[in-house]
C-alpha cells in the first residue's frame, strides 16, 4: 500500500467536511448500521458533528469504486470518534463501516502512577 501524501488527506478532509455541511437526515447517500451505532453509544448528530470538524488520517483506493477513509473528529463531550468509511466521492455515497470512541489525554495531565515527587 502506497503512502498517501498530506495534500491528498487535506483534499479528503475538505470533501468530508463539505459533505457534512450538506448532510440531511433523509440523505440516501449515507448508509450505516443501527446496531453499530447502538453498540458504540453513538448517534447521527455526533457522527455529523465529527464529520464537520474531522481530519482524514488514512485514505486508500479500493479495487472497486470508492476508497477506504479513516477520519477522526471531536464530539461535543470532549471525546473523539474514529470513523471508518467507504467513500465514493463521484456519486456522493458514504458508508459508515466502523465507529470507535476514544478520549484524548490533555497534554497537561499527570500520567505518573507512583504519586508526587517527594524529592524537594
Amino acid at each position: 500500500m502506497a503512502a498517501v501524501s498530506k495534500r491528498v488527506l487535506e483534499l479528503e478532509t475538505e470533501w468530508l467536511r463539505g459533505y457534512a455541511s450538506s448532510f440531511s437526515q433523509d440523505e440516501t447517500g449515507f448508509t450505516f448500521s443501527d446496531d453499530m451505532l447502538s453498540e458504540t453509544r453513538t448517534n447521527l448528530v455526533e457522527i455529523r458533528n465529527a464529520f464537520r470538524r474531522c481530519v482524514v488520517v488514512f485514505a486508500d483506493k479500493l479495487d472497486e469504486p470508492g476508497a477506504l477513509w479513516i477520519a477522526e473528529g471531536p464530539t461535543d463531550e470532549d471525546e473523539q470518534l474514529r470513523l471508518t468509511l467507504k467513500v465514493v466521492s463521484a456519486t456522493g455515497n458514504v458508508r459508515l463501516m466502523g465507529v470507535e470512541r476514544f478520549s484524548v489525554a490533555s497534554p497537561d495531565a499527570d500520567t505518573r502512577r507512583d504519586g508526587p515527587d517527594e524529592a524537594a
